[in-house]
């Protein structure tokens, strides 16, 4: 059902009474901050009514360029100079960074879960003027492990010049109250990149590569020293590694993945706080705190939102409001304009918002009792885990000391650690330039199972035999070894759709013609188990 909002300006003022509620509201922020981001995802959504919402007389267009500055809240997400934002194929399926506060001033030494280490000097850092940067920094760090990390997130893997075969990628970037910092042009990072690669990547020359937004380039930077940690040609872990009774090859991680699912996690409530934060606006909404667990225990939920994005909105020409919500202690307001508005050129219109469960004697004891029904099915679920895993390893996992072969089906691989130096923020590279005229050019023919001609807009190729993944929009021709039993291709439909194509394609001479199977795909989990051979 569609509404027609009517938003009223001048909203009723707070009490003192009122005011009095919320003498604190940075406990819930210093929450936010802590667990805000970490996860994403996206769970029901309502369609609430508007009662008010406070605004001004600015333009539209304003909300469009605004960065989130209120307590780094709404930081990294923003395209700002000195900042790249990947756009994946999948808006709601992407690598979230990991979030590191380091001393600006004396310097930290950051250790990712990944294994990889950075070293951050004392005084790195300086703001857009080139002025020294002080006190504690945000270093937002994330890696990319595999074909599927690269291609989720958007990397871009040529620059029509030159073909990358990566040792190891990763992105960096800083910020100090949620405004970007910039390394020093006399300072510099000192990356140790651990990576699991192909036994067959080639180490003795690799150079550090960082990718130039503005001149669209993989610009090679110093040399690399590599480490071998490990080259025993089998899988590096192989207690999570076993075969099953038909022979197939399944993972200890793969099998979590499925009880993770099979078991939802459940959601904990939300704690009743005091205050409003400065710079926020109260968003009057008629909101069915049923569809979601975390307030069903709560009679009334006020929402807040930056007043610097709600002012500039228009009073009229709303068709719908929906809340929805994108992690734990993380929600976003969509307002959807009707149809008059969107003639007139109006877009859909996002921007984050938070709850505010006023604090009282009823909503801290009705948090308390939810509290320990949440830790309660958590324990049972924990449970529920341990004794499937341990069902698993007692029979499916038996099999769990069995060194895989990697001759059957994976390339062998090895582990290790590349280290360079990082002289400015961005997407960052260790690796060697490949020579794509080693491949065979080839035409190729994409069919559905029927034979109908099917149509991609860019193609994506993994040979995890050479370390190698790079994508084409330009179909006419490809390079691709038809031979290389290690060779995975999938693409991106015209219509934005995931095309797998089926092994072993059929080659015609210097045609090659592969069967594209649609793929419906809701998670990175259902991407992880299409692509990853």
């Amino acid at each position: 059902m569609k509404y027609n909002y009517n938003i009223k300006v001048n909203p009723p003022k707070l009490s003192s009474e009122d005011i009095g509620k919320h003498k604190n509201f940075d406990a819930l922020l210093e929450q936010f901050n802590k667990e805000g981001g970490a996860q994403t995802g996206k769970s029901g959504a309502s369609k609430p009514l508007i009662k008010y919402i406070g605004i001004g007389l600015l333009g539209l267009a304003a909300t469009i360029a605004l960065i989130f500055t209120v307590r780094g809240l709404f930081n990294g997400n923003a395209e700002t100079e000195g900042l790249l934002a990947l756009k994946g194929p999948f808006s709601d399926i992407k690598k979230e960074f990991t979030n590191f506060e380091v001393d600006a001033d004396k310097g930290d030494t950051i250790h990712h879960s990944s294994g990889s280490v950075i070293v951050v000097p004392a005084s790195a850092f300086v703001d857009k003027k080139g002025l020294p940067v002080a006190g504690k920094v945000d270093i937002q760090y994330r890696q990319f492990d595999d074909p599927v990390d690269m291609f989720l997130a958007g990397v871009p893997q040529s620059d029509g010049a030159q073909t990358l075969q990566r040792a190891g990628l990763m992105q960096i970037q800083g910020f100090k109250d949620g405004e970007p910092v910039y390394i020093g042009k006399d300072k510099e990072l000192q990356m140790e990149l651990k990576a699991t690669v192909s036994a067959n990547m080639p180490l003795e020359d690799l150079k550090s590569y960082a990718y130039t937004a503005k001149e669209k380039k993989w610009t090679e930077g110093s040399t690399v020293k590599v480490e071998v940690i490990s080259e025993s040609g089998q899988l590096e872990n192989p207690m999570d590694t076993v075969i099953k009774n038909d022979g197939s090859l399944k993972s200890k991680a793969a099998f979590l993945a499925e009880l993770q699912k099979k078991y939802t996690k459940p959601v904990k409530p939300f704690e009743p706080s005091k205050g409003t934060p400065k710079g926020m606006i109260a968003l009057g909404l008629d909101f069915n705190s049923k569809d979601f667990p975390e307030f069903a225990q709560y009679e009334n939920v006020e929402w807040v939102a930056a007043k610097s994005i709600v002012s500039p909105l228009p009073e009229e020409g709303w068709s719908d409001m929906q809340v929805k919500r994108l992690s734990e202690m993380k929600y976003e307001i969509v307002m959807i304009p009707n149809d008059a508005s969107k003639k007139e050129g109006r877009k859909e219109v996002r921007f984050e918002a938070f709850p505010l469960i006023p604090y009282t004697q009823k909503t801290k004891a009705d948090y308390d009792k939810s509290l320990l029904a949440y830790k309660s099915a958590e324990t049972k679920r924990e449970e529920i885990l341990n004794n499937e895993l341990r069902a698993w390893e007692q029979g499916e996992g038996r099999f769990a000391n069995v060194i895989t072969d990697n001759k059957d089906d994976k390339a062998p691989l090895k582990s290790i650690i590349s280290r360079f130096a990082v002289k400015q923020f961005g997407l960052w590279s260790a690796a060697n330039k490949f020579n794509m005229d080693q491949l065979a050019s080839v035409k190729p023919e994409f069919r559905d199972a029927n034979g109908n001609k099917v149509a991609v807009a860019e193609v994506f190729v993994a040979d995890n035999n050479r370390q190698l993944f790079y994508s084409s929009s330009e179909t006419a021709s490809l390079h691709f070894d038809a031979g290389n039993e290690h060779v995975q291709l999938w693409a991106i439909g015209t219509d934005g759709s995931l095309l797998v194509a089926a092994p072993a394609p059929k080659e015609e001479g210097k045609t090659v013609r592969f069967v594209m199977q649609p793929a419906s795909v809701k998670t990175e989990t259902d991407i992880r188990k299409l692509l990853t051979m």
